[in-house]
């Protein structure tokens, strides 16, 4: 909100359901994660406005939004889309609704459903982009047939945002690296990190680096460690190749506390004689639980380019919000002294106001500032 107001263009882009937690944030506001549409996982809303009703209400100034979700904007009876029905109760379509939006006020704009019609687009010609590229959360990147990786995404947003002359700000999230640990199935959550990797890679060749802040970071950690003592070269996915368990069974290098496959009564099983290879291996863990939980450690969070000296040591996650802002000189820090382009905190950094960027990648997100 603080960046549209201060003129700044902006985008989401996600590997999940654009109205799940961290894109919805956003944009939305409710008492519960869930409330993603009208549905059976919104019978507790007491009538609060679900998260994709919010995107046309509340994001009708975001230039860009990608990632999954489809069926979240739309009823059972509506379902031509995919080929599945919708979930939402109401008689609302909210796609057509965002169509209808973006007419009325002369916008050029495109709404995208598959890979081809991705490719096919000029992003040249449009300035608002809706792609909700599957029914639900994007396909993990091993399984991914036909939609857009995560850096097509990011590249195409940016190449949007970008022609904006006072900048821009894009918030790209690597979502499923989270879910790929939460059900214990390591080589899911490490290629979707990969895919991260590539976004980032992708945003840093389509930047001026001399003028552009980048962040990466992530929201938080899993009970997930890379143990052991393997010798050089050892997949990470493979077995401890130096060393077994007192019960004479090897053990995974990425290991993890609890989730899945936890281990009841029985002996646990050998890795060394099961496929832990395959893309959906699901590891053993000590703690048998649904889903694997999240974990308290520290994240890292690195920075480079212009104001990248704010971030060092230890921070609350939330300074990254309120040195963002500052940065920018946006929200509450608008009228700050280095705010004005005739201030030697501009002059020694070369910088003026209307040529900043400012990039931040979490491990399950990455902001893009451009201004």
């Amino acid at each position: 909100m603080y960046a549209s107001k201060a003129g700044f263009s902006t985008g989401i882009v996600t590997t999940t359901r654009v109205t799940h937690a961290t894109p919805a944030a956003a944009y939305a506001n409710m008492l519960h994660r869930d409330w993603e549409s009208v549905g059976p996982s919104n019978k507790r809303g007491f009538h609060c406005v679900d998260a994709a009703a919010q995107l046309l209400t509340n994001a009708s100034h975001v230039n860009v939004i990608m990632g999954g979700g489809a069926a979240e904007f739309y009823g059972p009876s509506d379902n031509t889309t995919f080929n599945m029905k919708g979930k939402r109760s109401d008689s609302r379509n909210l796609l057509q609704e965002w169509k209808d939006m973006q007419t009325e006020m002369n916008r050029k704009h495109v709404l995208l459903h598959t890979n081809d019609e991705f490719k096919r687009t000029d992003w040249s010609s449009v300035d608002y982009v809706l792609g909700l590229f599957a029914p639900s959360h994007l396909a993990y990147q091993l399984e991914n047939q036909d939609q857009p990786s995560l850096a097509d995404m990011t590249e195409a947003a940016i190449k949007i945002l970008s022609r904006n002359p006072k900048g821009y700000l894009l918030l790209v999230e690597g979502g499923r690296i989270d879910h790929g640990h939460h059900v214990n199935q390591a080589q899911y959550a490490l290629t979707e990190t990969l895919e991260l990797e590539k976004a980032v890679e992708k945003a840093l060749s389509l930047v001026d680096q001399q003028e552009t802040l980048l962040l990466v970071t992530a929201d938080h950690s899993h009970a997930y460690g890379v143990v052991g003592y393997p010798t050089r070269n050892t997949s990470v996915l493979d077995v401890d190749n130096t060393a077994k368990g007192n019960d004479n069974k090897s053990y995974l290098i990425s290991s993890y506390f609890n989730g899945p496959r936890g281990i009841l009564d029985a002996p646990r099983s050998d890795p060394a004689t099961e496929g832990r290879f395959a893309s959906n291996y699901t590891a053993e863990s000590l703690v048998r639980l649904s889903f694997s939980t999240h974990s308290a450690e520290d994240v890292p969070i690195y920075a480079n380019g212009p104001y990248s000296e704010l971030f060092h040591s230890s921070l609350d996650n939330t300074f990254i919000a309120h040195a963002t802002m500052y940065s920018l000189c946006i929200g509450p820090y608008t009228n700050q002294s280095h705010c004005n382009e005739g201030n030697n905190g501009f002059q020694l950094r070369g910088l003026h106001l209307n040529n900043f960027y400012y990039l931040l990648f979490l491990s399950v997100i990455l902001y893009t500032f451009i201004h």
